[in-house]
């Protein structure tokens, strides 16, 4: 039963399509296509988590195939996938990452991936201090 991700608070599950709550949700594994530098963490609904881990490494690649082509061919979807960076800028609480992404511009999202940043210790969610080193 593949429905569209309508209502809000549900997630997608990247492996079978099927909604759930992201209570549920725990990053299973980190995700990084070929020539793409980000790396996505990944969270599975109950059941294809109990699948992903019983399964053998053939199957296991097979369902890793299966959850990349469904993250890029599902933009309209809510998936239960988010970036490195959000998973920084929200203080490495995946639920949080998967709510607010990261929010930078591109500068910003760039100074993070290259490790070139502070955060502040009394800082608000999303708020961060460029370092520059040359």
């Amino acid at each position: 039963m593949n429905r569209k991700t309508t209502l809000n608070g549900l997630f997608c599950c990247p492996h079978c399509l099927n909604d759930y709550d992201p209570i549920d949700a725990t990053p299973c594994y980190r995700h990084q296509f070929n020539n793409f530098e980000d790396i996505l963490f990944v969270a599975l609904c109950r059941s294809c988590r109990r699948e992903f881990n019983a399964k053998q490494h053939y199957v296991h690649k097979r369902a890793v195939h299966r959850i990349g082509k469904n993250i890029c061919s599902n933009p309209e979807r809510r998936l239960s996938v988010t970036s490195e960076v959000a998973m920084v800028m929200n203080d490495y609480n995946f639920c949080d990452a998967l709510e607010n992404g990261h929010g930078l511009t591109r500068e910003a999202y760039n100074a993070v991936k290259q490790g070139n940043y502070c955060k502040l210790a009394y800082d608000q969610s999303g708020l961060i201090m460029m370092c520059t080193t040359k």
